[in-house]
């Protein structure tokens, strides 16, 4: 194989890496509280807060609302959550 073989090779893939990241779907907003699924994903959390992901560990890690890890996943049961940010919605919080 000649060295402009490879530089095909390479340029073809980073064309495919380039298109795979591109393609990335991004969770949309979720605007309406009734739209929460019953058992919620961190990044339902996110959506629905439109924080970040390394806030959203955090909400989930200090305990805030209930939470269960499965394996690898975390799992936020909707109604726990729903009663922590009603409850933050009745003041202005600073949080960081």
């Amino acid at each position: 194989m000649q060295i402009e073989d490879h530089r095909q090779d390479i340029a073809s893939h980073s064309d495919y890496v380039e298109v795979t990241k591109s393609n990335k779907k991004k969770k949309k907003p979720i605007v309406d509280i009734d739209q929460l699924p019953a058992v919620m994903m961190v990044e339902d959390v996110q959506a629905f807060l439109r924080i970040g992901r390394p806030q959203t560990y955090k909400l989930v890690s200090e305990g805030n609302f209930h939470s269960v890890r499965i394996g690898r996943t975390i799992r936020i049961s909707r109604d726990s959550f729903i009663n922590w940010f009603q409850g933050q919605a009745d003041g202005i919080i600073d949080y960081p």
